[in-house]
Order: C-alpha cells, then structure tokens, then sequence
C-alpha cells in the first residue's frame, strides 16, 4: 500500500468506473481506507532484468519499475498505473493535470522510478534500496512528473477520496542555483527547489497502528 502525505489517503483504484482511451483504463484515487483490499494493494514489478541491479530481488532508487494490480472483482484482467503527457484528451478530471489511471496492459508508459525525496541527496541515494516507511517520491519516467495526490475531492462510489495525478510540486523560494554552479559545487541538472509534500509518499506494509 502507498500513502500519500498531502491527503494522507492510500493509493486505490475504482474498478467500477472507467476511462475511455485505446484500451478500458480505471482511475486512481487516494482514500482513507486503511484496510488492506484489493483496491488498495499493489505488486512493484521488475521492468526487466538487465536494468544494472543483477539478481537483487530489492527494488533501488533509480530502478525502473511497475506498479501491477492483479484481477479481482469486475476487474478481469491485469492492470498498470499508467501516466501520459497532457494534452485535450487526456488530463485528470478536476485539476486538469497529468492523468493517472490503471491500464490494462504494460508500456513504457507505466513506468515509474523510486526517487529520494530530498533533492539534495537524490543524486547520492541513486542506486540504494528502498526501504519500508520511509518517505520516497515516485517519478513517472517518459513525463520526467511525479506522482502526487492533493485533497482535491474525487466523488465516487466509495465516497469522498481524493485525486491522483502527475506533477512536480516543488518549493517557490529563491535558490543559489547560478552561485554554486560558477563556483563549480553543482551542475545545471541539480536540483535545489524542494519537493512539496503532494509527490511524497510511503510504502506501508499492514495496517498502521493507531
């Protein structure tokens, strides 16, 4: 199960509703049900085997994965959290940012990479396992966005959850970006702006304790 820090809401799917594109996609929601269900629980799957890491059966920061959803209920077959650039089409029903939904087959689209979440030991902790209940961002690799949820009220047949959607919340304050690159401490693809809480999320295993 993954929790958002911004809704404070798990990651689900609605089997019950669907998203027209080539293929019948389901959206993703975050909700406060905390129980362990079918909805809510997801398998990380090896994108492929020579992606560097051997036979580590860990998954790293860096490492190209996706998130599966097996069949249950009315959802017949295998699904993929699955993002795209936003266009007129294709963009997340209320803020209208990058869509998140679950598509019933495996692309380059459906994967995503573990990132640590603080921008300025990213560059170090590439290549490291992740970790249980430890923050972590989650970048959608062909976008370069990152997964994020915001209590943007999603009304569905479980009620009130919230939305998903790809995008880089990032801090506002001004940066010594220009200062540090002159002195040579940085390079131009370093990133400074710190991660807003929207792309923060956390792997939980059982249900947390009160």
């Amino acid at each position: 199960m993954l929790v958002n820090h911004k809704s404070e809401a798990f990651l689900s799917i609605n089997p019950f509703e669907s998203v027209p594109k080539e293929e019948t996609c389901r959206p993703m929601t975050t909700s406060h049900n905390s129980a362990a269900c079918s909805r809510n629980t997801f398998v990380i799957e090896r994108a492929r085997t020579n992606d560097g890491f051997g036979d580590s059966n860990s998954v790293h920061y860096g490492q190209d994965f996706l998130l599966r959803l097996d069949p249950f209920s009315g959802l017949g077959e295998t699904h993929y959290m699955h993002s795209e650039h936003v266009t007129p089409l294709a963009a997340s029903k209320f803020s209208r940012n990058q869509e998140v939904v679950c598509f019933p087959s495996r692309n380059g689209k459906c994967l995503f990479q573990f990132q640590w979440p603080d921008v300025k030991q990213r560059f170090e902790a590439e290549g490291e396992m992740v970790k249980v209940d430890m923050p972590f961002c989650l970048r959608h690799v062909h976008t370069g966005s990152f997964l994020a949820s915001d209590k943007i009220v999603y009304q569905n047949i479980f009620g009130g959850e919230y939305e998903v959607h790809c995008k880089n919340y990032v801090s506002t304050n001004k940066t010594q970006n220009l200062t540090s690159e002159r002195k040579g401490m940085i390079t131009g693809d370093y990133p400074l702006r710190r991660q807003g809480i929207e792309n923060v999320w956390t792997l939980v295993c059982g249900r947390p304790e009160n």
